[in-house]
């Protein structure tokens, strides 16, 4: 499954996101062409379900810290991932 990460932590205030967002977009790369060459791994990219114009996860999807998913973002992904598990 995707990193889903905008590094805008509303708690502390501070926003590394100009830092950690390539790093998580070079990750997922990563992941999914490590997925691609072993029969046994399947990437599943929840990221353009969960952006806003395909560019960074929607901030409802995100809890305060930017990095675990809220209330939202959990049920958003949950019925992202039964089909496509389903599917597998």
């Amino acid at each position: 499954m995707s990193i889903s990460y905008i590094a805008e932590n509303r708690l502390s205030k501070i926003d590394k996101s100009h830092v950690i967002n390539p790093l998580v977009r070079d990750l997922n790369s990563q992941l999914k062409t490590y997925c691609e060459q072993n029969d046994k791994a399947y990437f599943i990219d929840l990221r353009n379900s969960l952006s806003e114009h395909q560019q960074y996860i929607t901030r409802s999807n995100l809890a305060q810290d930017g990095l675990q998913y809220s209330n939202i973002g959990l049920l958003t992904v949950v019925h992202i991932l039964i089909p496509q598990v389903k599917e597998l």
